[in-house]
């Protein structure tokens, strides 16, 4: 598995505000030593196992469903996935 890093211009649209935005996160990796322009492996983006992974569905998607208006409230749906005891959980909620 890999990934790239992609700036605030690619993911919001590229708008005078989000360049300026894009720019300061540039700025910020260079500073951390982080290089904008490499793809890394899931080995040097994860050191070990102690680790909790969470994505919560806004739109609908593969991995999770998107927000629903329901009778009762706003439903979502969160992927938990912990690395220590390698589970994978999907979690309803009702709001």
């Amino acid at each position: 598995m890999q990934a790239e890093l992609i700036d605030f211009c690619q993911a919001k649209g590229d708008y005078t505000e989000n360049r300026q935005i894009a720019e300061q996160e540039r700025k910020r990796c260079k500073a951390m030593g982080v290089d904008v322009n490499r793809v890394y492996s899931l080995d040097e983006l994860v050191r070990g196992n102690d680790i909790l992974f969470s994505a919560t569905g806004v739109t609908g998607g593969e991995l999770v469903n998107g927000i629903q208006q329901t009778a009762n409230g706003v439903r979502t749906q969160t992927l938990l996935i912990g690395g220590a005891d390698q589970t994978c959980n999907i979690i309803d909620s009702l709001h």
